[in-house]
């Protein structure tokens, strides 16, 4: 062993002192009897890092439906350590059919890729397993701090290798020089911008929900918005710049990568070279219903979808906070609700509503707070619940329209995903001034509205 390390030593040297190196990694696997060790070893200027990255355990058999992504017929080469967590920890032993589609490209680092799925098909996860199946150091970038911290956790039952979520600025940094960077990173723009001048090489670069990370204009949105947004690019755009002229593989996922998009990240912009476009959107299998609930100076009653009464408006109603937040309040004493995202406009306060609305009966939480295994309603922003996952979640409630027909895809396809509930519901709670706003979103979705039995 020790001569081993000598002899590290003196190739990192060699290549230590090429002018384009300033730190060395070397991987290496010492195996004795039984076992088998995959170390590190990291030298800079005066430090010496030696680090055991992973111990597998070995094994001459294994149970059928432990091999199922390393030998089935789907063929995807995840490591029998992936497979036997999964199997422990998620409860998972079959692929989805999305994921046997974009795993093998994705893992293979060959080619960017555009991937398209419908929401609950396992794209974010299948992600992860590809990435970690390739062993090639990744970037993940996501567009806000709750879906960064459910990736973290799920690296936590998953991942072989050390990784580092990087979700806000006050995050631990990841580039001192007591710490080597880690093979897989996940961040969020905001926080890896402040800590740019550290991000280490990376072979593959994941843009997960990438339509909300980049948040391009709407197609016919007005020309000054255009060029505020030209002015004024988000972080994602910005890092995507700095980013321009590393080589490495870039992958952008999301349920709703439509047309202009992918203009812009192909044509307008050259951050996808290339690109493979696996489209994996189907029929959806996921039982969700529709109610919409309207809300009046004098009552409540279901939405009217019909040509007729559409042309029936009453933009100049408005209605109260009070009277929502009764309205939500009705709701969760009728509803057998297991889990619940309670989705806000940009106008309320989360803290303020969860303050409002917190009863013995029903806890009602930060959707910050949640953990695997906490039940209740989950408060959140359409930007802030986007991307994640809750177990067992029966009812989405919107309080008011949501921002456009995407995000309505993205918050009704939290429920009726696979594995959870066998029927879900989404709960709109609007004002008459939105209603032909709503009627209008769930016609260009072509979504069937259920008149709502507890009232008129």
């Amino acid at each position: 062993m020790f001569g081993l390390l000598s002899m590290l030593k003196s190739l990192a040297g060699e290549f230590r002192y090429a002018s384009v190196f300033e730190k060395v990694k070397i991987y290496f696997i010492h195996a004795a009897k039984d076992e088998i060790k995959l170390w590190s070893i990291s030298f800079g200027e005066n430090t010496r890092h030696l680090w055991k990255e992973y111990e597998p355990k070995i094994r001459h058999e294994f149970d059928n439906n432990e091999e199922f992504f390393a030998a089935s017929n789907h063929d995807l080469s995840i490591s029998p350590v992936l497979c036997e967590r999964l199997k422990s920890n998620f409860n998972i032993t079959t692929p989805t059919p999305a994921q046997s589609q974009f795993i093998p490209l994705v893992r293979d680092g060959h080619q960017d890729v555009l991937l398209r799925d419908s929401p609950g098909t396992g794209k974010t996860l299948g992600l992860l397993l590809a990435s970690l199946s390739s062993h090639q150091r990744t970037l993940m970038l996501v567009p806000n701090q709750e879906l960064a911290h459910q990736i973290g956790r799920w690296l936590q039952l998953l991942s072989p290798y050390p990784f580092h979520v990087l979700a806000d600025q006050n995050t631990t940094p990841f580039g001192n020089d007591t710490m080597s960077p880690p093979p897989f990173l996940v961040a969020t723009p905001a926080a890896l911008l402040d800590q740019f001048s550290q991000l280490p090489r990376f072979d593959r670069l994941v843009v997960d929900e990438a339509d909300q990370a980049l948040g391009i204009p709407k197609r016919y949105a007005p020309q000054h918005r255009h060029a505020m947004r030209a002015k004024h690019p988000k972080p994602t755009q910005q890092l995507l710049d700095l980013l321009d002229g590393r080589h490495h593989q870039t992958i952008m996922a999301s349920a709703t990568l439509n047309r202009p998009f992918r203009h812009f990240v192909t044509r307008q912009h050259s951050y996808v070279k290339n690109p493979a476009f696996i489209d994996c959107r189907t029929e959806s299998t996921a039982q969700v219903e529709h109610h919409c609930l309207v809300l009046t100076n004098d009552r409540i009653r279901n939405i009217t979808t019909t040509e007729d009464d559409k042309q029936v408006k009453t933009a100049r109603e408005v209605v109260e906070d009070e009277a929502v937040l009764e309205t939500l309040e009705m709701l969760w004493s009728i509803e057998p609700i297991q889990n619940a995202i309670l989705c806000l406009p940009t106008t309320q306060s989360v803290r303020q509503v969860v303050s409002r609305l917190a009863t013995d009966a029903m806890p009602v939480r930060d959707l910050r707070e949640y953990r695997v295994g906490l039940k209740g309603v989950w408060v959140a922003t359409e930007f802030s619940a986007r991307g994640v996952d809750v177990a067992d979640l029966s009812h989405v409630l919107l309080w008011g329209p949501p921002s456009s027909s995407s995000a309505l895809v993205h918050m009704a396809g939290r429920t009726g995903r696979r594995g959870g509930v066998k029927l879900g519901k989404v709960i709109s709670v609007v004002s008459g001034a939105a209603e032909a706003k709503m009627a209008s979103l769930y016609d260009l979705l072509n979504i069937n509205v259920k008149p709502y039995q507890h009232v008129e």
